[in-house]
């Protein structure tokens, strides 16, 4: 190989160097170009991401807001639905004791009715026992009315036997005088004499 020849592969060889770093430059130029373009891109992808990052974050503010008010609700639905069950409470309990007041009172009339009760079944039995005593006293009056009676009966029953002795003795006195005397004398005042001392000698029973 010549001088020449290597002089001409040389140029060759620089310009092909050339060429190439001027296609590097021109991919570098647009490449530069590409990363601007990239950048600019990533820029607005990061405005963006940035802005639905704002825009989700402020969903998520809300989120949680509506999360918030969604629990004080359900709280508050609570308290008011333990609010009414006690005040239910309270009403039943009232009515207890309503009722229970009212049982009382009712229970107090009653004892006080049966105290009242008992007086008067005690001044029944008062009564009751006096009337039967007083029964009782009038029954051993009668028994004794009855048993002087019975003695008077006696005693009477005595005196007519022997008031019918007497007047049996009498009449054969006054016949026997009859017979002795005759109807003219004084045989009357002698036959009421001696009936006279006969009822005096006679004691009853």
């Amino acid at each position: 190989m010549d001088a020449h020849e290597t002089e001409d592969e040389i140029y060759n060889l620089a310009g092909a160097l050339e060429n190439i770093v001027k296609e590097s430059q021109l991919e570098i130029i647009e490449l530069e170009h590409s990363v601007e373009k990239l950048r600019a891109e990533s820029s607005l992808l990061k405005d963006h991401i940035e802005a639905q990052a704002k825009g989700l974050g402020q969903e998520c503010i809300k989120l949680r807001n509506l999360q918030r008010r969604r629990a004080w609700q359900m709280k508050i639905e609570g308290l008011t639905m333990d609010i009414a069950a006690a005040e239910e409470e309270i009403t039943r309990w009232k009515v207890a004791a309503e009722d229970e007041a009212a049982a009382g009172r009712a229970l107090s009339a009653l004892k006080q009715e049966l105290e009242e009760a008992k007086g008067a079944i005690l001044e029944s039995e008062k009564k009751l026992k006096f009337k039967e005593e007083t029964a009782a006293a009038a029954m051993a009056a009668r028994d004794a009315a009855e048993k002087s009676l019975r003695l008077a009966d006696t005693r009477a029953s005595r005196l007519r036997e022997r008031l019918e002795e007497l007047t049996r003795q009498l009449e054969e006195f006054e016949h026997w005088e009859d017979t002795r005397r005759g109807r003219n004398g004084p045989r009357y005042v002698l036959a009421m004499a001696m009936a006279g001392a006969g009822l005096c000698r006679f004691q009853p029973v």
